[in-house]
């Protein structure tokens, strides 16, 4: 899977569940800072916003200073997909069982695996195989 395929799904993703991208907890962010330039967002008041780099770094901003941010958005999970395919193909059919397998939509047809997804895992960590199967419904 391509970087642009990838970008290509986040965006189809992000059209069907535009939350992802709203300033809240959990939402990644990027900033001019000299030693982080991604964080995560941590505490939300009206007064503030605080996030938490990768290496321990906290970033404060206000409100009135969100110019200086480029949202990237929090994580995007299962459920972001299935609300995504149910609206490009709401008559897609597939099953997915409790380790996350994929299967063919019949039921006598479970033998066929399509994918799996790691439960444990957003979308930018899952294996080319399922990003691909993710892919081939939302875009093609």
């Amino acid at each position: 899977m391509t970087p642009q395929q990838t970008q290509e799904v986040k965006e189809k993703i992000i059209e069907a569940v535009p939350e992802i991208m709203e300033l809240k907890f959990g939402c990644k962010i990027e900033t001019n800072k000299k030693y982080s330039k991604e964080f995560y967002l941590g505490k939300f008041s009206e007064r503030s916003y605080i996030f938490c780099g990768s290496n321990g770094e906290f970033c404060e901003t206000y409100p009135e200073s969100k110019n200086n941010i480029k949202i990237l958005g929090r994580p995007i999970q299962l459920a972001d997909i299935l609300i995504a395919i149910n609206q490009k193909k709401p008559r897609v059919f597939i099953q997915l069982d409790q380790d996350g397998v994929i299967y063919k939509g019949e039921y006598e047809c479970m033998d066929t695996v399509l994918a799996r997804w790691d439960l444990s895992k957003d979308f930018d960590n899952q294996s080319d195989e399922t990003k691909t199967f993710i892919y081939n419904i939302l875009i093609n």
